[in-house]
């Protein structure tokens, strides 16, 4: 016979992961409404365009890493030593290793348990 508190505890996340889907499918359809009617704006204006020709855009997701504007910093404070020989990128990016590794490997373990079982961020 299962745990009750098991049971318990499957059923809300299984309710918060339904509610999370639930919200998702609502502001897909809104976005579906909204893009139709960009459509039909588009051909009231221009009749030879076709809508689904035109590519969608890639959103840009920052990342963490590094703060705005700490990597150019960090890239100015290397350049002028004279001890650090920056005549390629590949030389560059062993001057900024060891300042955004760290923070590299922190992210990657901050996406690896935010992926993992059980746990569902709701943003």
């Amino acid at each position: 016979m299962a745990e009750p508190h098991v049971v318990f505890a499957l059923r809300v996340k299984r309710a918060e992961i339904a509610s999370h889907i639930h919200d998702l499918e609502k502001k897909f359809a809104r976005s579906r409404a909204s893009l139709a009617s960009i459509d039909a704006t588009i051909r009231v204006f221009s009749p030879e365009l076709d809508p689904d020709a035109i590519p969608p855009k890639r959103t840009y997701r920052r990342t963490r890493y590094s703060s705005k504007g700490e990597l150019s910093r960090r890239i100015l404070a290397l350049l002028p030593r004279e001890h650090v020989e920056i005549h390629t990128l590949g030389n560059l990016s062993l001057g900024l290793a060891p300042i955004l590794w760290p923070r590299i490997v922190l992210r990657l373990h901050v996406d690896a348990r935010r992926h993992a079982v059980g746990f569902t961020p709701l943003r």
